[in-house]
C-alpha cells in the first residue's frame, strides 16, 4: 500500500478527520487531520487543541500543530511539532533520527520507525493502525515523538478490536477504520469530534501564533539594582545568568534555584512566572545581590548534551557550578546564601552537604519533605479528584505508580522480558526518576548545619503543608520555620479551590509578607559567625 492508499482510507485528500478526547467526565483535547500528496508520498497535518481547565493542570487553550511527511512507502521522514512557545523538528533516516530543537539544539537517536506516536495526538494512533493492518503487522518500531523514544508498538486482538502495548483499547468501524480508543487506567476515552467539538479548536488557531517568542525580560527592574549579565560553563552546557546587584553596598550574596521544568533567569517556565524573578528583584532592591540562571533549554541558554539523560547528580553538578559563578563575583565575597523552590531544594540540600563551607545560609519554598514517589501518590490522588475519576480508577493509577517505582529502583535494564511492556515508554521519566527515587529530603536536611528557613504556603497542591513541611521541621528542631496561610506553591494569594490554573496568572505577585521574611533572615545569618570567608579575585560582570 502506498501513502495515497494508505491517507485515503482515513479520509479524502483535502477532506478532513477530527477526534475529541476527554478524562473522566472532561473533553479536554480536539484534533484535526488533513492531508495532501507529495510526489509519491504525502504530508500531514494534524491542528490540536488542549484545554487546559478541563485537564486540570491549568488555564486557557494551547493549540500546537504537527506536520508530518511520509515517504512513497508510508515511512515518516520528517516530523515537525510547534507551538507559540515552542518547536520540536525529527528528521528520520535509515537508521537514526535526528531531532533539532527551537534553540538550536540537535540529538541523535538510534531509530528507524515504521509509525510516530505521540501521546496527545490520537490520529497519529489511526495513522499507526491503518499502516500496521495493511502491512499485517502485529508489532512495528515506533517513535514517540515527545519523548524523542524509540519503542516496539504491539497490537493485539481482542473481541472489540485492538489493544496495544500502550494499554490502548481500539475500536473499528465496519471499514477498519478508528473510531474509539480508550486507556481505563487513564480514564481516558476518544471518540469521532462531533460539530459541537470543532469550535474549540477554531478558536484556540485564531489566538495563537506559531513562533518562537524572545527571551522574556522583566517588566520592570527595581531602580535600585542594576542588572547585568554573564555566561557561567557548567557539565551540561553554557547558560546565561543574570545578577541583580544593588545600587549601594552589598550585604550578600544570594543564588536562586528553581524547581523541575525549565525555568529561566527571569523565573519564567514557559508561560508560568514562578516568582523566583520577584523574589530576586525584592532581595536585591534590599541589598542583597541575586543570581539565577537560564536552566538548560529555558531562556536563550540550549538544551545541552544531557538532555535524553539528565540526571539529579547532573543537575547538582550543574548547580555547583552557578555556585562557583556566585563564589566568583567581586561584590562581598563570602559564603553564598541560596534561596531554593520545590525539587530545586533537593539539589541546594546536595551542594550544603558536599560544600557546607561555601554556603551561608539555606532559604527552602515549597521544598518536599517525603521521598518523591510518596508524595507523587499524593499527586496522583488529587489531580485524578480533580478530573472526576472514580476511586477505583485512581487506586488503579496509584498501584500502577507504585509498581513502576518499584522497576525504576530495581531493573537496571528494561527489556519487555524484565518490565511490563507499557513501562517500556517511561524510560525517559526513568532516566530522570532514578536519581530521585530514594532521595529522603529530611535526612539530607539533617546532615546539614548552618541557618536554614523552611516556608510553605498551606494552599499548596503540589507540596502538603503538614507532611512535608511537618517532616523537614522536625529533621532538624528548631530551625526558623513559617506556614502561609493563604498562599500556594508559588507562594501567591490563592483560594482553598483552585486548581493548577493559579500558575497560568501573568498578573500574580509573590507575597510581600514572605519577601520580607526572607529579607529579615538573610540579614540575621549574614550577621550571625559563619564559615570562614572564601577569598575571590572575582570578575566583573560584564
Amino acid at each position: 500500500m502506498n501513502a495515497h492508499d494508505l491517507l485515503s482510507g482515513l479520509c479524502p485528500p483535502g477532506e478532513a478527520l477530527a477526534f475529541a478526547a476527554g478524562i473522566g467526565n472532561r473533553r479536554y483535547h480536539v484534533s484535526r487531520l488533513t492531508w495532501r500528496p507529495a510526489g509519491k508520498g504525502a504530508r500531514l497535518r494534524i491542528d490540536g487543541v488542549i484545554d487546559q481547565a478541563a485537564l486540570q493542570m491549568g488555564s486557557g487553550l494551547v493549540f500546537d500543530r504537527i506536520d508530518l511527511t511520509l515517504n512513497s512507502t508510508c515511512r515518516p521522514r520528517r516530523y515537525v511539532r510547534s507551538s507559540g512557545r515552542q518547536r520540536l523538528e525529527i528528521r528520520f533516516g535509515e537508521t537514526m533520527a535526528e531531532a533539532r530543537l527551537a534553540d538550536g539544539s540537535s540529538f541523535q537517536i538510534a531509530a528507524a520507525p515504521a509509525v510516530v506516536l505521540d501521546s496527545n495526538a490520537p490520529l497519529l494512533t489511526a495513522l499507526a493502525l491503518r499502516f500496521m493492518r495493511a502491512q499485517s503487522l502485529t508489532v512495528a518500531p515506533a517513535f514517540i515523538a515527545g519523548q524523542l523514544l524509540p519503542i516496539d508498538y504491539r497490537l493485539t486482538a481482542t473481541a472489540q478490536g485492538w489493544c496495544s502495548s500502550l494499554e490502548e483499547e481500539i475500536a473499528l468501524d465496519g471499514h477498519g477504520r478508528l473510531c474509539a480508543l480508550s486507556m481505563p487506567r487513564q480514564g481516558l476515552t476518544v471518540w469521532p469530534a462531533s460539530a459541537t467539538d470543532l469550535p474549540l479548536l477554531q478558536r484556540a488557531r485564531r489566538r495563537t501564533r506559531l513562533a518562537r517568542p524572545g527571551v522574556a525580560r522583566p517588566a520592570s527592574a527595581s531602580p535600585a539594582t542594576g542588572v547585568r549579565e554573564f555566561a557561567v560553563a557548567s557539565p551540561s552546557g553554557t547558560v546565561t545568568a543574570l545578577a541583580r546587584v544593588p545600587a549601594g553596598a552589598v550585604r550578600g550574596r544570594v543564588l536562586l534555584l528553581a524547581g523541575s521544568g525549565r525555568v529561566d533567569r527571569f523565573g519564567r517556565a514557559g508561560g508560568v512566572d514562578t516568582g523566583l524573578g520577584q523574589i530576586a528583584d525584592g532581595l536585591a532592591a534590599s541589598g542583597f545581590l541575586a543570581m539565577s540562571a537560564d536552566q538548560p533549554g529555558a531562556g536563550d541558554s540550549p538544551l545541552g548534551h544531557t538532555a535524553l539523560t539528565r540526571s539529579f547528580a547532573e543537575e547538582v553538578a550543574d548547580s555547583a557550578a552557578l555556585l562557583d559563578a556566585a563564589l566568583a563575583l567581586k561584590e562581598a565575597p563570602g559564603p553564598i546564601a541560596i534561596v531554593a523552590h520545590s525539587l530545586g531544594g533537593l539539589v541546594a540540600l546536595a551542594l550544603a552537604a558536599a560544600r557546607p563551607d561555601d554556603i551561608a545560609a539555606l532559604v527552602l519554598l515549597g521544598v518536599p519533605g517525603r521521598p518523591l514517589p510518596e508524595l507523587m501518590e499524593d499527586q496522583l490522588r488529587w489531580i485524578g479528584a480533580r478530573r472526576g475519576l472514580d476511586p477505583a480508577t485512581i487506586s488503579e493509577q496509584v498501584a500502577e505508580h507504585r509498581q513502576l517505582m518499584t522497576a525504576i529502583r530495581s531493573v537496571t535494564d528494561w527489556t519487555p522480558a524484565s518490565v511490563p511492556e507499557r513501562f517500556l515508554a517511561q524510560r525517559r521519566l526513568r532516566d530522570w526518576l532514578i536519581g530521585y527515587v530514594d532521595l529522603d529530603p529530611a535526612a539530607m536536611l539533617a546532615a546539614t548545619r548552618g541557618p536554614v528557613f523552611l516556608a510553605q504556603g498551606a494552599l499548596d497542591v503540589q507540596v502538603d503543608a503538614q507532611a512535608d513541611l511537618g517532616r523537614l521541621a522536625q529533621a532538624r528542631p528548631g530551625l526558623r520555620t513559617r506556614c502561609y496561610a493563604k498562599l500556594n506553591h508559588l507562594f501567591r494569594a490563592a483560594t482553598a479551590d483552585e486548581g493548577l490554573d493559579q500558575y497560568q496568572s501573568d498578573t500574580g505577585r509573590v507575597a510581600t509578607e514572605l519577601i520580607d521574611d526572607l529579607v529579615t533572615f538573610l540579614e540575621q545569618a549574614y550577621a550571625a559567625p559563619g564559615p570562614p570567608v572564601r577569598a575571590s579575585e572575582g570578575h566583573p560582570l560584564n
